[in-house]
Formats: C-alpha cells, structure tokens, sequence
C-alpha cells in the first residue's frame, strides 16, 4: 500500500477543493453537441454521440467509495501508475446487471504529460472479475488514448470519453472491472517512471454525492484494485483523512427487448440421434448444461444427450431465457444367437429386451428376407445374417451386427418325394424346371452342355415355384442337374430349331 504524507494529503485538499463537484457538473462536447453528466439517484446520464441518452445505474457510485487514491504535487507527481512505486494498472470493481452492455468509459483525468503525441498512450479497460481473488481478470474490452488528446481533453475542460467498437456484454453475474493500465518505459528491461509521459486520475475529495449530509472514507476492501511492477493485483482503501469518489465512470446500455423462442419448442429422439436446437431473438446466447450440445454459445445447436435433459438458452448476458426439453427414448436390444447346424439349417435367435411391443426384420448379406419377421430365423444358406429390431411405440430401432452363418450339415439322406423335370422337351426358346419335394430347402440348379461344361448355374432357388431358363442357346442336346439337399436330379433336354 503506498505511503502519502500528511503534507502532500493537505496540499492536495487546498489544490483540489476547487474541482470537487466536478465529475457532476462538469461540461463536455461530443461532434459539437454539449450535454452535461447529471445524478440522479446515483446514476449518471449522458447522450451519446448518436443522441441515444445512456443511464449509468451502479449502486456502488457513493460517497464512501475510492476508486483511485492518487495525488498531484507541483513538482512530485503521485500519479495512476506512473509513480516510484510503478504501478502500471488502477481498477474498480462494478456491479452490472446481466442482460446489459457496457458501451464506453467516462474518465476525469488532471493531468496528461508527453513528448510524442503519437506514441505515448494510455489503455482505457474493462476487465471481468475472473482473476484471482476475483481480481481483474479477462480484458473484455479496450481503446487506447494518447496521452496528449487527454491532455487536450482537460485543457477543453471535457470529460475523456471513449466507446468500445463493439459494446461489451455484460459478464454472467454482473461483476466487471473498469480503469486504467498505462505502459513503462524500460531500462536494462526494467520498467523506470519517466515523468515526460505519465497521465494522473484525479479524486474528488469529500464531495456529498446524493446529498444526504454524509462525508466518509472507504473501508471496504475488494472495490479498488492497483497492479504492482511484479504484475500482481493489490486492493487499497480510503485512507488519510480524504474521502474519495469515482473519477471512471462506465457508460452502460439496458438491453429490454430480449425474448428469446426456441425451434422446436419440444423435441423427442431415440438415444443415440440427435435434434436441432434454433433459439431466435435476442444478439448473443448461452445454453446450459452442455452435456450433449456441440456447441454452448450458438444460435444453432446439435443436442445429442444420453437421457431426457432440459435445456436452457440465455440471453444477451442473461436478459432473458428459455427451455426446451428433450425427451430421449430407450432403443431395443438386439443380438442374434446362433444355434447349431442340425438337419441343413442354424436357427437364429433375437436376444435382447423388450419381449413384447417390438417387431422384427431379418437379413441376409444386407438384404432383406421377405417374410422373415418373426424373432427366431432358420437359416439354411451360408451367409451374414442381422436382424433389425422396432420398438411399436416410439419407434425407435436398433440393428444387431452380422453373424456369420455356415451351413456345413446338410443332409444325405434322400428328401423324400423329391422329384423335378423340365417342361417343354424338346424346347425352342425357354424352358421351365418343376419341382415336386417334401422340402421347402432351396435348391440349385445347373445347365450344362452335351460335353458336361456348366454354362450357368442358378443357386438358392426357391422350389415352391417354377424356374424359368432363357439362354441363347445353339439347338443340340443339354442336362440340366437339379440339386436339394442331398438329392440330386440329372434332366436330359433337346434344344430344337
């Protein structure tokens, strides 16, 4: 904490009696308007350049609140940083009101020192409150002014004011930072004050603010933060008989018009998808929990959660807010246990719960088996084989991996009443293969030439109907050879002219 002598406190009350009143009354010009800093209530009103009148409502702009605890001395400067103790930062600490934005900075400077115009500036800054200890943390925003057009500033009797290019929301609790950090020279990389290119901030000492008769000092710790030479941020307080007030003042907008919809108001989806999430009317959103979100501060959001979740969207800062509830349904269970191969055929069987309220689909090589719907498949062809399961009242489905099927148990015993022929023989352009079998197992079927060369072969027929034989085929003596199970049939047919 610095050390101030009696003297310099004295001195500085006879020097500054004058300008008490100052940050209240004090005329400024902005593109040649003029408009005068009033209070009300402990708020400061001001239009801006575009004419829009700003309202700056802080509970903490009171008589007994220090913001800056420096001093201006003929010859011996304590000054906002640049000073022998080479503090490079002040900051006071402001309650905001989420929803908000910070648009700019009023700041009373008293003196402005510098010998380049162009490169000595100072750094007009709002920080969040994210450092440790709720220090001064994030800089959220910052313009930087020269030393000289302050200095014009307080020769033209105005206010140093600034304005963000892109106003500043208002952090989520409220709480920000707002003062002045200023660059050393260096010697030997060590950072020396040069009085030649330093600015003070000027306190108001004793100033009955709201006129309630009270005259006091700040006692309250955690409100006015200085940054040493080290980089750490140190809190002081009132001290040496002068009460103090606020000489950084935030200019803030109020953000009424945010009501925030969301598209789908409601949504429901099968656990593993996923749902898009629009919210709709306000400049800035944040959506909570993010479990499942892809993203916390779009307008769009891709909601994939594990479980029903009711999600929030905020804001402009918190301004406003809305839900939207996203319902997640459980899919089936669904695996396949294959049993042995007995008799030319594995049975398939669903695993997995429900029992009851589903329906069924199986497949084969990824292909659907028509009429294969129940939850037990007998296989009879060596092949993959998956079954898609369908909860009936949600909907929702789940697939079970392929398992791979061999059937290496087909049987030699003669299937009884076996029997197939080929209609018409002799034949001109098609012929017809017939089956007559007690078995519904798929058959193959092979033509052949007079020589014995397979000229095609038709696999997985299904006997319960015909199967049709359109080759081009030269006229001469063929053999069709029928094959089912262990059953096996040699045709004889005639291609005539």
């Amino acid at each position: 904490m610095k050390k101030v002598s009696l003297l310099f406190s004295m001195i500085a009350l006879m020097g500054f009696s004058a300008m008490a009143q100052q940050p209240n009354q004090q005329q400024i010009r902005e593109k040649k308007s003029q408009a005068t800093i009033t209070t009300t209530g402990h708020a400061l009103q001001m239009p801006k350049p575009d004419g829009l009148l700003v309202t700056d409502t802080f509970g903490n702009l009171i008589d007994c609140d220090t913001v800056f605890y420096i001093w201006q001395f003929a010859t011996n400067d304590w000054l906002s940083g640049h000073n022998s103790y080479i503090d490079s930062a002040k900051a006071e600490r402001y309650q905001g009101i989420p929803g908000d934005q910070i648009d700019g900075l009023w700041v009373f400077f008293g003196d402005a020192t510098y010998t380049n115009s162009n490169t000595q500036k100072c750094h007009l800054r709002v920080w969040d409150d994210n450092g440790i200890g709720n220090t001064p943390g994030t800089k959220l925003g910052t313009v930087d002014r020269t030393h000289k057009s302050i200095a014009d500033d307080i020769a033209a009797g105005n206010l140093t004011t600034v304005y963000f290019g892109t106003p500043i929301t208002m952090p989520a609790g409220g709480n920000f930072y707002a003062g002045v950090e200023l660059d050393y020279k260096l010697k030997n990389g060590l950072p020396v004050w040069d009085s030649t290119r330093s600015v003070t901030l000027v306190n108001s000492e004793i100033v009955d603010i709201d006129g309630n008769g009270q005259s006091c000092g700040d006692t309250t710790y955690n409100t006015a933060w200085e940054k040493w030479s080290d980089g750490t941020w140190h809190s002081y307080v009132y001290s040496y008989g002068l009460g103090t007030r606020n000489p950084v003042f935030p200019i803030v907008s109020t953000n009424t018009g945010c009501t925030i919809t969301i598209n789908p108001s409601a949504a429901t989806i099968c656990k593993g998808k996923q749902v898009s999430l629009t919210a709709s009317g306000a400049a800035t959103y944040s959506w909570a929990p993010s479990t499942g979100l892809n993203c916390v501060t779009c307008a769009t959001v891709s909601a994939k959660p594990n479980a029903t979740t009711t999600y929030t969207v905020t804001g402009d800062g918190g301004a406003c807010s809305a839900t939207v509830k996203v319902t997640v349904n459980t899919v089936p269970g669904a695996g396949v246990q294959m049993g042995t191969c007995s008799g030319g055929a594995v049975l398939l069987t669903r695993t997995g719960s429900p029992a009851t309220g589903v329906s069924f689909q199986w497949y084969k090589n990824n292909a659907v088996i028509a009429g294969a719907t129940n939850n037990t498949y007998s296989a009879t062809v060596t092949a993959q084989y998956k079954v898609k399961v369908t909860n009936n009242t949600t909907g929702c489905t789940k697939t079970s991996p392929n398992v791979s099927v061999t059937i290496n148990c087909k049987t030699t015993d003669a299937i009884s009443g076996f029997e197939a022929s080929v209609y018409p023989n002799p034949f001109t352009k098609s012929m017809s293969v017939n089956f007559a079998t007690g078995s519904t197992e798929t058959a193959t079927v092979a033509l052949l030439d007079f020589s014995g060369k397979m000229i095609r072969e038709f696999r997985n027929v299904d006997v319960s109907s015909p199967l049709e034989i359109n080759e081009n085929l030269s006229a001469g003596v063929y053999f069709v050879r029928v094959v089912q199970g262990g059953n096996e049939k040699m045709l004889k047919v005639v291609k005539s002219e």
